[in-house]
């Protein structure tokens, strides 16, 4: 009989190391039955636990070595994408590398005559403001460069706030209308130490692709090698409200002192959220960046508790 419940939003990049925590069974054809979502039955899995499976809910029975929910039985919950918000599990668990939270900042810009390439690259959704213009003309929130009268494309050079591997890319024009750029492509590069990028040695992650107007784009990334740098292209120009790289931090452990203290569950450290039971507010990933919060908004918080139980995060 199942007396406390507890929501599990479960990343699926750390879901055989999730189960593995909760269960400390390693079978894959758990994890199989575990993905279809769809399968019902119990599967043994030593001792005296079990899993329990029912549609899209899992049962389990005793928890081996998790201490914050020691001896309790749980109930995880995975939330699909149509569950959710209807976006890709890249954009809602993983950490945007191109966060300037995290430290990334645009290298290079062929043109950001209207708006600065730099905005694209803000944590906070993209705005629009009917009356403000400046000296350039109207006032965009996101980068936007002058129309082409000669042949070519623009692009920006962004280096990531941390070395990892990019698993989706977010090309956002919300608010640009009539002057987004109708294609996009993006390349990636891992520099290692050297901090400005080689023009040659790029590799393609997104092949030229078809952009609409005032909408976020999500596209999945296949290439699994490490980068410290994007390069975003646009055909031939126009405005991006926002540039989002979500990915794994990877670190280059070759350029740390281990002989020094380090936080290991920092992002630059590969760090990263692997679950957790709520997120009413803020970016649960943001707590493992470096410095303190700006405010209370500036974090993880979840919604106030009006059941028994209490809230958790999980950190790899």
């Amino acid at each position: 009989m199942i007396k406390e419940l507890f929501n599990l939003e479960v990343s699926p990049c750390c879901l055989q190391k999730t189960l593995r925590t909760f269960t400390g069974h390693r079978s894959s054809g758990v994890e199989q039955q575990f993905r279809k979502l769809q399968v019902s039955g119990s599967i043994p899995l030593g001792g005296s636990s079990q899993l329990i499976i029912s549609g899209k809910r899992i049962y389990c029975k005793k928890i081996h070595t998790l201490k914050l929910i020691q001896k309790r039985t749980c109930e995880v919950s995975i939330q699909t994408n149509s569950e959710m918000t209807g976006k890709p599990d890249f954009s809602k668990h993983l950490v945007n590398l191109a966060s300037r939270r995290l430290g990334a900042k645009v290298q290079e810009v062929s043109d950001d005559f209207f708006a600065e390439a730099k905005r694209m690259l803000q944590d906070s959704e993209p705005t629009f403001k009917p009356d403000l213009y400046d000296e350039h003309g109207k006032w965009m929130d996101g980068w936007e460069s002058r129309r082409r009268r000669e042949p070519g494309h623009d692009c920006a050079v962004v280096q990531l706030g941390t070395r990892g591997i990019v698993h989706g890319l977010d090309i956002d024009t919300r608010h640009f209308t009539g002057n987004y750029p109708p294609q996009a492509s993006v390349e990636g590069m891992d520099c290692g130490s050297v901090t400005n990028p080689v023009s040659g040695d790029w590799e393609e992650l997104l092949p030229i692709s078809e952009l609409g107007s005032d909408r976020q784009h999500l596209f999945s990334i296949k290439n699994r090698r490490p980068l410290t740098h994007v390069r975003l292209n646009i055909f031939p120009d126009g405005g991006i409200a926002r540039l989002r790289v979500y990915g794994e931090p990877h670190p280059d452990w070759s350029g740390i002192d281990l002989s020094q203290i380090l936080e290991v569950s920092s992002i630059e450290l590969g760090g990263r959220i692997a679950g957790y039971n709520d997120a009413h507010y803020g970016m649960p990933w943001v707590i493992l960046t470096s410095g303190r919060g700006k405010n209370m908004g500036d974090g993880w918080e979840t919604r106030r508790r009006r059941e028994p139980g209490h809230d958790w995060i999980l950190v790899w």
